[in-house]
């Protein structure tokens, strides 16, 4: 009692309401703390009690509040805080002072016969949690006198908290201040509205293929279509690095490149976080705002057992046999040209084994994209966004797709609804060696493994719509 308003309303009786918090050893209990804070600060301070970093692309309308709940004497990080309502900017608050900049308000709409309002949406506590009736305005506690809000309209809330009495001729010093700040802060969330539909976080549908036994034993496709929200879908590029020492890998990770930047560019602006895993370059990464943002992230919760290291075996590959002979490297060049392209990574001064310094340069690394090669870094950056779809691009799939410590089996074993993105990945596989197929052949039978006992695969055509990548010496149809 004894404040001016209703709900609806930008006087104090409409929105100052007690906060009651309870949380055993950390907040003590039956203290009292009159600093103000707003509902946009109870998400960031339930994850700062979580320990959950907040994306560097994020900014989170609210603050953390801890110092107000663990201590009487804790002031607001707030400088300010507004109320707003579907018009805009009602109220400013800095301090004792309060602006009111719109008015005057107008009352819950309500029948004229003085019987209550019922809500026409049929809350039933689960789907729409409000009462089903409202009270008439008469039957509020708040004090219903005062001056009018016809125009910029200052109270001290100190001297006044019923807002009596408008004091903005006193102190126009004061009016500025509070007037330059509902600018700065219209023009910046103007600026925000201009750049947030470019992350729409609009759930997209992905198209996953598995095989699963038939009741004759037999392996038969199956598919089935899910909506993923892109905030909680991560996509990890695997080892697209900018040399390699199999020259037709090269050519194949050169004809992979243009398709897959698009689909981490359209990933990416529906709200997808991107992990750049080029294994091994690090060192070129050093000083990169991506190396340091998956160096950053704070230690998940539940670290699985093995997440750092490679996994080249799952319990559930035991019911099947592993397809290919990739006991030689899987190189499949012509010899000749395989020399040469050796002597020529020799004279750029690289190590014609393992050539590679960084990721190719055709892959876009946008700011708030990630760059790590630990499967514990990795991990880490998951669990702190609250990811659970995790989907791989990259080379090679029957090596490090399926088993660096980012790869599919430590993903899909532990626990994320995990895809491997079919057409644009590539094996290292010798069609000399078993069974003797063509090299996309013997990618098509890596395929088909995964998706017997790993996990799932998608197309690119889930975002990017058109037709599958198709390698342009594959005599083979494009993976469908």
């Amino acid at each position: 009692g004894g404040l001016r308003g209703m709900k609806a309303q930008g006087f104090e009786g409409g929105i100052r309401v007690p906060f009651i918090a309870r949380r055993p050893s950390v907040v003590p209990a039956g203290q009292v703390n009159v600093q103000p804070a707003a509902i946009i600060d109870v998400f960031p301070t339930v994850l700062a009690a979580a320990k959950i970093q907040v994306p560097a692309e994020l900014k989170l309308d609210g603050l953390d509040i801890t110092p107000l709940l663990t201590t009487t004497t804790g002031t607001s990080p707030h400088e300010h805080l507004f109320t707003m309502a579907s018009q805009g900017v009602l109220t400013v608050r800095k301090d004792r002072w309060k602006l009111h900049v719109a008015g005057p308000y107008g009352s819950v709409k309500m029948p004229a016969d003085g019987s209550r309002w019922i809500d026409p949406r049929g809350p039933d506590g689960k789907t729409i949690l409000a009462p089903p009736e409202q009270p008439q305005p008469s039957e509020f506690p708040g004090v219903a006198t005062g001056d009018s809000i016809a125009g910029p309209t200052l109270f001290d809330l100190v001297a006044d908290p019923s807002e009596q009495h408008n004091v903005a001729s006193a102190h126009p010093e004061i009016i500025a201040d509070l007037t330059a700040r509902i600018e700065k802060f219209q023009a910046e969330t103007k600026a925000a509205a201009a750049v947030t539909p470019a992350i729409k976080s609009t759930p997209f549908a992905v198209h996953k293929r598995d095989r699963a036994k038939d009741p004759s034993g037999n392996f038969v496709v199956q598919t089935r279509n899910e909506m993923w929200h892109p905030m909680q879908t991560a996509v990890i590029v695997c080892d697209m690095w900018d040399a390699h020492h199999c020259l037709n890998a090269v050519r194949r990770g050169e004809e992979l490149a243009p398709r897959m930047n698009d689909f981490l560019n359209t990933a990416r602006e529906k709200g997808a976080f991107i992990i750049h895993a080029p294994s091994s370059c690090m060192k070129h990464y050093e000083d990169h705002p991506g190396r340091k943002l998956a160096q950053a992230a704070p230690p998940a919760h539940f670290l699985p057992a093995g997440i750092e290291q490679w996994c080249r075996h799952i319990p559930a590959e035991d019911a099947g046999e592993y397809p290919i002979d990739q006991t030689d490297g899987g190189e499949d060049d012509d010899p000749e040209e395989h020399r040469v392209w050796h002597e020529k990574l020799t004279a750029m001064g690289r190590n014609p084994k393992a050539p590679w310094v960084k990721q190719m340069d055709a892959l876009t690394i946008a700011p708030g994209d990630a760059i790590s090669d630990s499967g514990v870094e990795i991990w880490n950056l998951l669990e702190a966004r609250g990811i659970r779809n995790v989907i791989l691009v990259g080379v090679h799939t029957n090596m490090c797709v399926l088993g660096r410590p980012f790869g599919l089996r430590q993903m899909s074993k532990n626990g994320k609804n995990t895809v491997l993105v079919r057409d644009l990945t590539d094996t290292m596989y010798n069609p000399q060696k078993r069974p003797f197929v063509s090299h996309f052949a013997g990618t098509d039978l890596i395929i088909e493994h995964i998706e017997k006992f790993v996990c799932p695969t998608i197309t690119s055509t889930d975002l990017l719509g058109g037709q599958p990548l198709r390698f342009k010496n594959a005599p083979r149809p494009a993976a469908e």
